[in-house]
């Protein structure tokens, strides 16, 4: 969760991303203009079921995402 302003400051989700990555770029944009704060309290529940691995349209995705990821932020492991 990030407010509105910093939503609109960073220019939202990047349209390159079709699935997967997209989470990972707009954290990296957030923490480009905004500081994380750790709140012990918050819950999130998210059903993980990797579709990505069950087909090649989506496995090709993933890699899409990837690729668009990787060059736009760097090579590097953080």
């Amino acid at each position: 969760m990030f407010r509105t302003s910093i939503f609109e400051k960073i220019g939202g989700f990047d349209e390159k991303y079709f699935l997967y990555m997209e989470d990972c770029d707009i954290t990296m944009k957030v923490n480009q203009v905004s500081n994380a704060v750790f709140f012990p309290e918050a819950f999130v529940y998210h059903e993980w079921q990797r579709e990505n691995r069950k087909s090649i349209k989506g496995i090709y995705h993933m890699l899409s995402s990837m690729f668009v990821y990787f060059n736009k932020w760097g090579w590097k492991l953080y």
